[in-house]
Formats: structure tokens, C-alpha cells, sequence
């Protein structure tokens, strides 16, 4: 993020933190089909990523860091509806198998 805002000197607070080509908020349409490109690009399936991956990833990513209060103001829930967007990541996963060996 840093290099992200060193690159753009001129931005102000005013302005949309991530924008357009043509310098207006990027919409979730806007992102949806940019997303798409990108995949398509890359070689990826476009149809299995969506702007929900990203809310997914940003979630399970946060949440490694983070204290939940943080988390879910972030992610704008006020329930324990942020549990739905967690994925466990791979060293939870290999220790849970290695818990499960050990029985």
C-alpha cells in the first residue's frame, strides 16, 4: 500500500483511494469486468473469481493479524457474519492434519 500511495504524490484526501482510468470511484461493475480481464489474462478461470474473492481473501488475510472488533469494522458487520468469509490457511490446515495423525 505503501508503494501504492508513493506512486500517486498528487492524490488528496478527497480523492477516491482507488479510481478509474478516468479518475472517478471505481464501481463494483468497473471492478467485476477489470477482474475479468485480468483472470482471462493470466490464464485463470474467470468465472471462479469474483469481487467476493477479493472480500474473501482480505477477510482470511486481516483476520491473521487483527483482533475481530478491527475486522469487523473493516469489513462493516456488526454479527459474526465474518466467520462465513474466513478460509483457513495452508498452516492451519497442515496442523490440523498433523493433530489428527497424532490421535
Amino acid at each position: 500500500m505503501i508503494c501504492f500511495l508513493r506512486s500517486c504524490p498528487h492524490a488528496t484526501l478527497q480523492e477516491p483511494l482507488f479510481a478509474t482510468e478516468k479518475e472517478k470511484p471505481m464501481s463494483k461493475a468497473w471492478l467485476a469486468s477489470h477482474l475479468h480481464l485480468l483472470c482471462q489474462t493470466c490464464g485463470l478461470p474467470p468465472d471462479r473469481y469474483t469481487t467476493h474473492s477479493l472480500r474473501i481473501g482480505a477477510a482470511t488475510t486481516a483476520a491473521a493479524s487483527t483482533s475481530v472488533a478491527t475486522l469487523k469494522l473493516m469489513g462493516r458487520w456488526s454479527s459474526s457474519a465474518y466467520e462465513r468469509y474466513l478460509r483457513p490457511g495452508a498452516k492451519d490446515i497442515l496442523e490440523a492434519q498433523k493433530a489428527m495423525g497424532a490421535l
